[in-house]
Protein backbone atom coordinates (compact mmCIF):
# COMPACT_ATOMS: atom_id res chain seq x y z
CA UNK A 1 0.00 0.00 0.00
CA UNK A 2 3.02 2.35 0.74
CA UNK A 3 4.48 1.64 -2.73
CA UNK A 4 1.26 2.32 -4.56
CA UNK A 5 1.14 5.84 -2.55
CA UNK A 6 4.36 6.61 -3.13
CA UNK A 7 3.73 6.03 -7.07
CA UNK A 8 0.50 7.87 -7.12
CA UNK A 9 2.06 10.86 -4.77
CA UNK A 10 5.45 10.79 -7.60
CA UNK A 11 2.78 11.10 -10.63
CA UNK A 12 0.55 13.98 -9.10
CA UNK A 13 4.21 15.90 -8.34
CA UNK A 14 5.22 15.37 -11.75
CA UNK A 15 1.92 16.59 -13.07
CA UNK A 16 3.11 20.05 -11.13
CA UNK A 17 6.22 19.92 -12.71
CA UNK A 18 6.74 23.28 -14.80
CA UNK A 19 8.19 21.84 -17.73
CA UNK A 20 4.94 20.29 -17.77
CA UNK A 21 2.90 23.18 -16.81
CA UNK A 22 4.26 25.40 -19.61
CA UNK A 23 3.14 22.94 -22.12
CA UNK A 24 0.16 22.80 -21.21
CA UNK A 25 -0.55 26.71 -20.42
CA UNK A 26 0.39 26.98 -24.30
CA UNK A 27 -1.40 28.20 -27.46
CA UNK A 28 0.03 25.01 -29.32
CA UNK A 29 -1.64 22.75 -27.02
CA UNK A 30 -5.01 24.17 -26.68
CA UNK A 31 -4.99 23.95 -30.41
CA UNK A 32 -3.78 20.71 -31.12
CA UNK A 33 -6.30 19.34 -28.05
CA UNK A 34 -9.36 21.57 -29.67
CA UNK A 35 -8.64 20.78 -33.12
CA UNK A 36 -8.27 16.73 -31.72
CA UNK A 37 -11.81 17.65 -30.53
CA UNK A 38 -13.09 18.98 -34.21
CA UNK A 39 -12.00 15.40 -35.34
CA UNK A 40 -13.20 13.33 -33.04
CA UNK A 41 -17.14 15.58 -33.89
CA UNK A 42 -16.60 15.54 -37.69
CA UNK A 43 -16.21 11.54 -37.15
CA UNK A 44 -18.85 11.03 -34.88
CA UNK A 45 -21.75 13.66 -37.26
CA UNK A 46 -20.20 12.68 -40.89
CA UNK A 47 -18.87 8.93 -39.96
CA UNK A 48 -15.43 7.78 -41.23
CA UNK A 49 -17.13 6.52 -44.73
CA UNK A 50 -16.67 10.19 -45.98
CA UNK A 51 -12.63 9.89 -45.54
CA UNK A 52 -12.40 6.83 -48.52
CA UNK A 53 -11.23 9.22 -51.18
CA UNK A 54 -11.97 6.04 -53.50
CA UNK A 55 -16.05 5.71 -51.82
CA UNK A 56 -18.30 8.59 -53.83
CA UNK A 57 -21.51 6.72 -53.48
CA UNK A 58 -22.59 9.33 -50.78
CA UNK A 59 -21.63 12.06 -52.83
CA UNK A 60 -24.01 10.90 -55.69
CA UNK A 61 -26.90 9.46 -53.11
CA UNK A 62 -29.59 12.00 -53.31
CA UNK A 63 -28.39 13.35 -57.35
CA UNK A 64 -29.80 17.51 -57.12
CA UNK A 65 -27.84 18.20 -54.01
CA UNK A 66 -25.05 20.82 -54.06
CA UNK A 67 -22.39 17.89 -53.21
CA UNK A 68 -22.92 15.83 -56.30
CA UNK A 69 -22.62 19.23 -58.28
CA UNK A 70 -19.62 19.45 -56.72
CA UNK A 71 -18.14 15.96 -57.23
CA UNK A 72 -19.50 16.50 -60.68
CA UNK A 73 -17.50 19.52 -61.14
CA UNK A 74 -14.08 18.19 -59.95
CA UNK A 75 -14.32 15.06 -62.22
CA UNK A 76 -15.25 17.27 -65.90
CA UNK A 77 -12.02 19.78 -64.60
CA UNK A 78 -9.96 16.47 -63.96
CA UNK A 79 -10.67 14.83 -67.46
CA UNK A 80 -9.87 17.98 -69.08
CA UNK A 81 -7.41 19.13 -70.73
CA UNK A 82 -4.84 21.61 -69.24
CA UNK A 83 -5.34 25.05 -70.54
CA UNK A 84 -3.89 29.03 -68.64
CA UNK A 85 -4.65 29.89 -66.06
CA UNK A 86 -4.55 26.82 -63.98
CA UNK A 87 -8.40 26.15 -63.05
CA UNK A 88 -9.90 26.64 -66.07
CA UNK A 89 -11.05 23.98 -67.91
CA UNK A 90 -14.15 22.99 -71.50
CA UNK A 91 -15.55 19.50 -69.66
CA UNK A 92 -18.59 20.95 -69.12
CA UNK A 93 -18.79 23.88 -71.50
CA UNK A 94 -17.04 22.57 -74.49
CA UNK A 95 -16.10 24.33 -76.50
CA UNK A 96 -16.01 27.65 -74.11
CA UNK A 97 -13.75 27.23 -70.82
CA UNK A 98 -15.12 27.98 -67.29
CA UNK A 99 -13.57 28.26 -64.32
CA UNK A 100 -13.58 25.24 -61.26
CA UNK A 101 -14.50 28.21 -58.95
CA UNK A 102 -17.63 27.93 -60.43
CA UNK A 103 -18.36 24.15 -59.57
CA UNK A 104 -17.34 24.57 -55.87
CA UNK A 105 -15.41 21.93 -56.12
CA UNK A 106 -12.50 23.78 -54.03
CA UNK A 107 -9.92 24.73 -56.32
CA UNK A 108 -7.02 24.86 -54.04
CA UNK A 109 -7.37 21.22 -53.80
CA UNK A 110 -8.31 20.10 -57.47
CA UNK A 111 -5.51 22.12 -59.40
CA UNK A 112 -3.00 19.89 -57.10
CA UNK A 113 -5.24 16.77 -57.47
CA UNK A 114 -5.43 17.12 -61.12
CA UNK A 115 -1.74 17.36 -62.04
CA UNK A 116 -1.43 13.90 -60.35
CA UNK A 117 -4.64 12.69 -61.56
CA UNK A 118 -2.58 9.81 -63.76
CA UNK A 119 -1.67 8.33 -60.29
CA UNK A 120 -5.52 8.62 -58.62
CA UNK A 121 -7.86 5.70 -58.46
CA UNK A 122 -10.50 6.36 -61.46
CA UNK A 123 -13.40 7.26 -58.91
CA UNK A 124 -11.52 9.81 -56.11
CA UNK A 125 -12.92 12.84 -54.25
CA UNK A 126 -11.15 14.79 -51.63
CA UNK A 127 -14.70 16.06 -49.98
CA UNK A 128 -14.30 13.99 -46.83
CA UNK A 129 -10.87 15.09 -46.17
CA UNK A 130 -11.36 18.52 -46.33
CA UNK A 131 -14.27 18.52 -44.29
CA UNK A 132 -12.41 16.62 -41.36
CA UNK A 133 -9.24 19.58 -42.04
CA UNK A 134 -12.60 22.06 -41.31
CA UNK A 135 -13.47 20.49 -38.36
CA UNK A 136 -10.16 20.19 -36.94
CA UNK A 137 -9.31 24.04 -37.74
CA UNK A 138 -12.40 25.36 -36.26
CA UNK A 139 -12.22 23.65 -33.01
CA UNK A 140 -8.37 24.87 -33.10
CA UNK A 141 -8.78 28.40 -33.80
CA UNK A 142 -11.73 28.64 -31.77
CA UNK A 143 -10.41 27.30 -28.73
CA UNK A 144 -7.16 29.70 -29.31
CA UNK A 145 -9.63 32.65 -29.72
CA UNK A 146 -10.99 31.90 -25.61
CA UNK A 147 -7.14 31.36 -24.83
CA UNK A 148 -6.16 34.37 -25.93
CA UNK A 149 -9.52 36.52 -24.10
CA UNK A 150 -9.66 34.15 -21.23
CA UNK A 151 -5.76 33.02 -20.86
CA UNK A 152 -7.51 29.65 -19.47
CA UNK A 153 -6.70 26.48 -20.97
CA UNK A 154 -9.15 23.86 -20.10
CA UNK A 155 -11.96 26.57 -20.31
CA UNK A 156 -10.86 27.37 -23.89
CA UNK A 157 -10.94 23.76 -24.49
CA UNK A 158 -14.48 23.37 -23.45
CA UNK A 159 -15.66 26.50 -25.74
CA UNK A 160 -13.75 25.54 -28.64
CA UNK A 161 -16.86 22.91 -28.84
CA UNK A 162 -19.24 25.85 -29.32
CA UNK A 163 -17.13 26.53 -32.48
CA UNK A 164 -16.77 22.98 -33.69
CA UNK A 165 -20.67 22.50 -33.18
CA UNK A 166 -21.50 25.40 -35.18
CA UNK A 167 -24.88 25.10 -37.09
CA UNK A 168 -23.62 26.85 -39.83
CA UNK A 169 -20.49 24.91 -40.51
CA UNK A 170 -22.63 21.62 -40.11
CA UNK A 171 -25.03 22.64 -42.50
CA UNK A 172 -22.66 23.92 -45.16
CA UNK A 173 -20.25 20.91 -44.95
CA UNK A 174 -21.64 18.70 -47.59
CA UNK A 175 -23.82 21.33 -49.05
CA UNK A 176 -21.97 23.68 -49.96
CA UNK A 177 -18.45 22.21 -48.99
CA UNK A 178 -16.35 24.89 -49.98
CA UNK A 179 -18.51 27.58 -47.87
CA UNK A 180 -17.64 25.32 -44.37
CA UNK A 181 -14.40 27.30 -44.17
CA UNK A 182 -15.49 28.96 -41.26
CA UNK A 183 -11.71 28.69 -39.40
CA UNK A 184 -10.93 32.02 -42.07
CA UNK A 185 -12.91 34.03 -40.08
CA UNK A 186 -11.29 32.74 -36.58
CA UNK A 187 -7.89 32.38 -38.12
CA UNK A 188 -7.94 36.65 -38.88
CA UNK A 189 -9.65 37.32 -35.54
Amino acid sequence: MTLLKEKCTGIINSLHSPVLLKIINSGRFVFIVSGMLGAVFFLYFFGVRVLDPTNVDWLMISMGTDRFQHYLGWVAFRHSDWFFPPGMHNGVTYPLLESIVYSDSIPILAIPFKAISSILPQNFHYFGWFGLLMYVLQGGFGGLIVKKISGYTWFSIICSLFFTLSISVFYRMFSHTALAAHFLLLASI
